[in-house]
């Protein structure tokens, strides 16, 4: 089958990219492809269920999302009500009345008074699925990219899977919206992943030699209030020490925020589960069993400090939330110095970030940054092909740079730039490097 435009990943990029596509010009004709069995991605498979303080995407699907959320009870704004201390080990936030609007900045704003906004995560992946529908989008669920067909500039075919049934389509462009990179790479895109040395870029949190190192990972689960006080038995294939990660009884600690919905749910995010440098060569289906084994181990502290005794684990999370993997050596890459400038070359950028570098634990720990900052148009351009895109946590940035930009609705900004790029590309009949940018700015009204 031949599409006009073909997404891979229906993360919160992949879905922006195909929502904002498609509003550009209706009767293209697109198909969104995600290997999981809900869209959201990190936001409802790995359940990080809500959106952190900052600067969205002006073009507003973001908030066309939020709105239905909250009209149908699914989506909050919240603040948080308690602070991390050593006798209370994580910051608990809560929904309040305040306006979706309050969580539109981070930088120089106190913690006291960021606003995130908190979801449902099978609520998000319904609003998304209908949101998709009515753009008449196509799209494939449970749907794994396997393989891809190029030649000189131009990526031609691609191959997926379904029920073990393959089948080929065939796009004039494409997004690689997917978490890993997986068109990239299986097309040979210049990628890295790691933390480059501090020569690569002159970043001031760069280390002096490249470290196999990634943002930590997180294995997100939820509690409910049960009848009785207590502490619960781990199960026993997941009761495993775990004290060369952490050593409970010794005092040491895992920093958390938990979220508090208003059905008495309380999802709690580690920050994180593993770190980055350990995680780097741990396979996926062992990473998953040793974060279930901790978050166990946590939760039964936890418990035991009397602090959670009244909860007992009733979801543990399917994936394990990276926040950091393969990522795209673009045509340009944003870094830490391009983030710490602030707003330099405002004719490039599409879209802006301002969240703190922070990769959890990993290379440049927490580092809070004063004022916004754009990201490159060409961050979204690999340099090998002429009718590819990539939107979403695999664009080209360097790890530190990764490390703020990976929110989701600064996803959902790049890939609603992906998006309308593409099919402007495809109306001046151009490569994605020759897309008139000042048209494409005034479009998502950048400013």
């Amino acid at each position: 089958m031949e599409y006009d435009l073909i997404i891979i990943g229906g993360g919160s990029a992949g879905v922006g990219a195909a929502l904002a596509a498609s509003d550009y010009d209706k009767d293209k004709k697109i198909l969104l492809i995600e290997k999981g069995p809900v869209f959201g991605g990190t936001s409802t498979l790995c359940g990080v269920c809500n959106w952190e303080p900052g600067i969205p995407s002006a073009l507003g699907y973001h908030k066309v999302i939020a709105e239905r959320l909250m009209e149908n009870g699914s989506g909050f704004v919240a603040k948080t009500t308690k602070f991390y201390t050593n006798d209370y080990p994580f910051g608990l936030s809560e929904p309040c009345d305040d306006n979706y609007t309050t969580t539109y900045k981070r930088a120089g704003v106190s913690p006291y008074d960021q606003r995130r906004f908190m979801f449902y995560p099978q609520a998000m992946h319904l609003i998304m699925k209908e949101l998709l529908i009515g753009k008449g989008v196509h799209y494939r669920l449970n749907c794994e990219f396997i393989d891809v067909l190029y030649e000189d500039k131009y990526i031609n075919k691609i191959i997926v899977k379904s029920n073990d049934i393959k089948e080929t389509f065939v796009g004039k462009m494409y997004i690689d919206a997917s978490s890993n990179l997986l068109l990239c790479r299986k097309a040979n895109c210049s990628v890295k992943i790691g933390a480059e040395s501090k020569n690569v870029y002159n970043e001031p949190g760069a280390p002096l030699e490249y470290k196999k190192d990634l943002n930590g990972v997180t294995l997100c689960f939820e509690i409910v209030p049960k009848d009785k006080r207590s502490v619960d038995e781990i199960p026993l294939e997941y009761n495993e020490d775990v004290s060369h990660w952490k050593n409970f009884d010794n005092g040491e600690r895992v920093p958390s925020c938990i979220y508090k919905f208003p059905n008495g749910t309380i999802n709690v995010n580690m920050l994180p589960t593993m770190d980055g440098s350990e995680s780097f060569d741990v396979k996926d289906e062992d990473l998953y069993n040793i974060c279930k084994s901790r978050v166990y181990k946590y939760f039964e502290w936890l418990q035991k400090t009397g602090i959670l005794d009244g909860y007992k684990i009733s979801y543990i999370y399917p994936f394990v939330g990276r926040r950091e993997f393969y990522r795209l050596e673009g045509v340009r890459v944003l870094n830490e110095n391009h983030i710490r400038e602030g707003i330099k070359y405002p004719n490039t950028y599409i879209a802006y970030g301002d969240h703190p570098l922070d990769t959890h634990g990993g290379s440049s720990a927490l580092t809070q940054i004063k004022e916004k900052y754009g990201i490159f148009y060409e961050c979204l351009l690999p340099k090998e092909y002429n009718n590819l895109f990539v939107a979403g946590k695999g664009a080209s940035f360097s790890h530190i740079a990764a490390s703020s930009c990976r929110l989701s609705r600064t996803m959902m900004a790049l890939g609603e730039a992906a998006g309308v790029a593409s099919i402007m590309a495809l109306h001046d009949n151009c490569s994605n490097r020759n897309v008139d940018i000042t048209k494409l700015q005034q479009y998502l009204k950048i400013n």
